[in-house]
Formats: structure tokens, C-alpha cells, sequence
């Protein structure tokens, strides 16, 4: 599950626990100090810190959980993809920078960017419809190439007309939201479209940030290069998942996240995303199909 997006200068909120353990003073047991004690807005802060943390891209397989499409703008200033509330697509100036040293060893502002707004964020959702792409060597979820739809935080998913107009106000996945993201070299990507373009942000001085978004390239070039910026977190639980792709889940226990019975297409499918580490993702489009199949009735 998707967790609620943290940015830098939200009040953070701490859960109290009350503990089952007596306390050292009714046990008759005196605890030293080792140091100043820590507030509870300490202790929630540092939670909540890696939640704020962002890293770049580097391969298909760990591009999962909110992503930021950035490419860079005038002055090596990064310029992002968003969507407001009315489904408007618009690009955005308006980043911050972390302070952190970037994973990659990268001195680019680019590799540094975080989101200010959660308009400036996508969540990755699987293209369902379509089976994912595998290298032929070793049978694992390719590293170079994905096929992904990019949600909204209004639920909504970027769309590409065949004129090249990006919009984002389709409440389902079909090929018109359906991306490949492809790894280039310095760890940048491609965003190709279902019509063979590609995603591209070019000068516009008619634009608020003086850029434009649209997905009418014919070839990957300077302005067709996206930095994927994605929360580390979400890297680090895709390693943890690799360690037990091996795992079994048992067709009661996915009907039981599921919130219901599944048919055997819907059993298969989820086992699936469970070995790839993207079950949460899966569960969410099938409560959602839920939903949109008991409206019809």
C-alpha cells in the first residue's frame, strides 16, 4: 500500500502505544541516562525522514510507488511533469533540493529534486492488460524496459492522445495510458507513448515555468531525456521483495486481501505481482474493477 506522501515542513503526527511491560520504577529498577532525551516530535520526525528522501531511477525492475518526471531546463534547473485537479497536464519549476548526498554520485540539481506539491507526483500502476516484459536470459523483470501507467494523486492517469496531447482524466488503464519507460545512458529514460512518440517537454514562453508538456516526439533527443525521481524507500522494500520471490501465497490468503472471492484469471494474476513485488499495486486495481463492475448493475 501506497503510504500518504510526507514533504519537508509538514507537521508530522506521532502514534502513542501503551506498553504490556511494567516500568523499570514498579519493577524497583533504577535506568541510567545515557543522554538527553529525545522529544516524541523527534522520534516522529526521524520516522517520518525516509519517507521524505528521494532517489534517482536506475533500472525498469525498481521503478515502483511515486515517481517525479523530471528532465532538465535552463540553467541545469529541473522541470516537471504534473497534473492538477481538473486533469489539466502542466510543467513545474517550482522543486526543492535535498540536501543529502545524491546516491548516484551525481552533482546535477536534477538528482537532487524532490516534490513540493503532490501534483508534481505520479504513482506507478501496472499496465494489467498487458504481460510485462522479461529479459530472455534469465527469466527476471527486465532492468532496461517497463510498461507502466502513471496515477494521479486524484486517482486519474496520464493520458497521450494520438496528436501527442497529455491529459490526465481517465479513471482506468487502457493503451492510451499505457507507458514504456526504457533506461538510456546516464541514467536517464525514454517515455514512449502506444503511438510510437515520445514524451517531451520543449520551450514555451507562453507557459507560466516556460515549458510545455506533450507526447509528440519523434525521437529521443535532449528534451525526450527524463530523470525518474522515485521515494528510496520503496527501492530499498523492492530489494527485500527480491529475497522471497520464491515465496508461496495461498489463493485464500489473496481473496482475503482482496476483500472478496476471485476468479482463477484473477488468482494467477496476483500471484504474479506477488513474486514481482508489486502486489499491493495489483490488489488496488482489482477492488477498483470491483467497484466500476457493481455500478454497471
Amino acid at each position: 500500500m501506497v503510504s500518504k506522501l510526507v514533504f519537508k515542513g509538514d507537521n508530522k503526527k506521532n502514534k502513542s502505544t501503551r506498553s504490556t511491560k511494567p516500568s523499570s520504577q514498579s519493577a524497583g529498577i533504577s535506568k541510567p541516562r545515557s543522554g538527553p532525551k529525545r522529544s516524541s516530535k523527534d522520534v516522529a520526525a526521524a520516522a517520518a525522514e525516509p519517507e521524505t528522501v528521494w532517489s534517482s531511477a536506475k533500472n525498469a525492475a525498481q521503478i515502483t510507488g511515486p515517481v517525479v518526471l523530471t528532465v532538465t531546463g535552463d540553467d541545469d534547473a529541473p522541470v516537471c511533469i504534473a497534473a492538477d485537479a481538473e486533469g489539466t497536464v502542466f510543467t513545474s519549476t517550482n522543486l526543492e533540493f535535498e540536501s543529502s548526498p545524491n546516491t548516484d554520485g551525481s552533482t546535477l540539481l536534477i538528482h537532487s529534486s524532490a516534490p513540493t506539491s503532490v501534483q508534481q507526483v505520479f504513482v506507478i500502476a501496472p499496465a494489467s492488460f498487458d504481460a510485462p516484459t522479461h529479459d530472455s536470459s534469465a527469466g527476471a523483470a527486465s532492468t532496461t524496459t517497463k510498461k507502466v501507467a502513471f496515477k494521479t494523486s486524484n486517482g486519474t492517469y496520464l493520458t497521450a492522445d494520438k496528436l501527442g496531447t497529455l491529459s490526465a482524466k481517465a479513471t482506468a488503464v487502457g493503451p492510451q495510458q499505457t507507458f514504456t519507460i526504457t533506461v538510456l545512458d546516464n541514467g536517464y529514460w525514454s517515455v514512449e507513448t502506444v503511438w510510437d512518440k515520445y514524451l517531451t517537454v520543449e520551450k514555451d514562453d507562453g507557459s507560466l515555468s516556460g515549458f510545455t508538456a506533450r507526447a509528440d516526439g519523434d525521437s529521443v533527443g535532449f528534451q525526450q531525456s527524463f530523470v525518474i525521481r522515485m521515494q528510496t524507500k520503496y527501492i530499498k522494500t523492492l530489494r527485500s521483495a527480491n529475497h522471497t520471490s520464491d515465496r508461496y501465497i495461498s489463493s485464500a490468503e489473496l481473496e482475503a486481501k482482496a476483500g472478496g472471492p476471485l476468479t482463477r484469471d484473477q488468482i494467477k494474476a496476483l500471484k504474479r505481482a506477488y513474486k514481482e513485488g508489486r502486489l499491493n499495486e495489483a490488489l488496488l486495481d482489482v477492488r477498483q474493477k470491483k467497484k466500476t463492475d457493481t455500478r454497471c448493475y
